[in-house]
């Protein structure tokens, strides 16, 4: 209202020193009329309410969807406490080989992402690929192995090692490079290898994007295989035979269907009620 009560007074006063001829002030009335009749109908913004080119409305701000933690993307799609949003997805800077340090740096070929540095550019041992697919990997000597489940904590099972007699053959090798641990199988895409406790072996995090509350909530994989979700700690949580008989999304009592196994081997399903 002050805005417009500002208009006229202008107006008036070019009016009477002659700096607004009457036919210029027929045109402006007619203007702010118009904008005052827009700005009363629902579902017409203001062009100075519009979002600067490259930014994306989430909500009542502007963010550019291509680096914001908190909308990557797409609004309301949170990355992980760890990761960074580099051109519209959520990557570890510390060891994305496409994203390494930083959005777009990559890595030259052959070379590793370890703690945000390309290292590795001339590997001294032998390149092999992880059994169960992935790039492959700089590895400096192993064991040949007739079975994966030979393959002891801090080594990782591979295919083709010369050394044990062509490409079907299988090994447990260790990385050249060292760096972080180890998860043997490797882990899923929505999964991370993460350091075990002392005497235990590396084990697989769930990632959950957005990420959980923390101190409330953690991420577990979901018990229909529809990625992971959040569930509250503590023992809210009730065990059942199927998903079939947890509350659905649009029932009064909402709970998730999650898996508690320790084991990706073994199935604990659990209907979770929602995060505080």
């Amino acid at each position: 209202m002050a805005r417009e009560e500002n208009f006229f007074d202008e107006l008036a006063r070019g009016l009477a020193d002659g700096s607004v001829t009457r036919g210029k002030a027929l045109r402006l009335m007619g203007s702010a009329l118009v904008g005052t009749a827009l700005a009363s109908v629902p579902g017409v913004a203001w062009a100075n309410d519009r979002c600067p080119e490259g930014e994306s409305r989430c909500n009542d701000r502007c963010v550019n969807l291509q680096r914001s933690e908190r909308h990557c993307g797409s609004c309301r799609n949170r990355c992980a406490s760890k990761q960074t949003c580099c051109g519209g997805r959520c990557v570890n800077l510390k060891r994305s080989e496409r994203h390494c340090g930083s959005c777009s740096n990559r890595c030259e070929e052959g070379q590793e992402c370890i703690d945000g540095v390309c290292g590795g550019e001339v590997c001294q041992g032998e390149f092999l690929t992880p059994v169960g697919g992935g790039d492959p990997i700089c590895t400096c000597g192993g064991s040949c192995a007739q079975s994966c489940d030979e393959c002891p904590s801090g080594t990782i099972c591979t295919n083709g090692p010369s050394e044990c007699g062509g490409p079907t053959t299988l090994a447990c090798s260790t990385l050249c490079s060292g760096g972080g641990p180890i998860c043997n199988p490797p882990c899923p895409e929505d999964q991370e290898c993460m350091e075990g406790a002392a005497g235990e072996p590396p084990f697989c995090q769930p990632i959950c994007t957005p990420s959980c509350p923390e101190g409330n909530c953690f991420c577990t994989p979901s018990g229909d295989g529809r990625g992971n979700v959040c569930a509250p700690f503590g023992t809210s949580s009730r065990l059942v035979g199927s998903c079939a008989e947890c509350p659905p999304a649009d029932a009064p009592e909402a709970t998730s269907c999650i898996d508690l196994a320790a084991s990706p081997n073994s199935v604990l399903l659990a209907c979770a009620p929602p995060c505080p």
